[in-house]
């Protein structure tokens, strides 16, 4: 699979959209990392986090481990991208974006969400409210998760998911 691609293509859509001079602090915090929705998202389950109908693409890209292709499966509606890997016994979160309040993580974070809010969440200083992105991370630094704020409120929420 072509993670590293994934996360390095996030990072440079992050740049683009919010301008490279952000002020940004990282946090780690393995459990909300590792399962940002409070349990493991499937295709299955999106419908809990996702109201209405959303369109399905098929993506065939190259599995970065060995000659084989891997296969995502890419769910999306206006404001909410999800992306999974598809293997051949299971299903991965490899991936979103979500930029509407309708989809709500855990602890109830969601877009729309003040930045006082999300920094009371996570017992982030107040010397720290200055920042206009917040990474989440865990502790091997495997899973990143970003946040965007603009305006003192939660304006966009990249998740990576934690494959290898």
């Amino acid at each position: 699979m072509d993670t590293n691609r994934f996360f390095i293509f996030i990072y440079l859509i992050s740049l683009v959209a919010f301008g490279q001079d952000e002020r940004s602090i990282t946090l780690v915090n393995s459990k909300f990392s590792v399962k940002p929705f409070g349990e493991k998202i499937t295709p299955l389950n999106l419908n809990k986090l996702v109201i209405g109908k959303m369109t399905t693409e098929i993506r065939i890209i190259q599995n970065r481990n060995s000659q084989n292709k891997d296969t995502l499966l890419i769910y999306n509606t206006t404001g909410v991208e999800f992306a999974f890997l598809k293997s051949k016994g299971e299903t991965f979160f490899y991936g979103s974006t979500i930029e509407i309040p309708d989809v709500k993580l855990a602890m109830g974070i969601r877009v729309g969400l003040s930045k006082n809010e999300f920094l009371k969440i996570f017992n982030i200083n107040n010397a720290e409210s200055q920042v206009d992105k917040v990474v989440i991370t865990d502790e091997s630094e495997f899973c990143y998760n970003y946040f965007y704020f603009e305006k003192e409120k939660l304006t966009k929420i990249i998740l990576g998911g934690c494959i290898d």
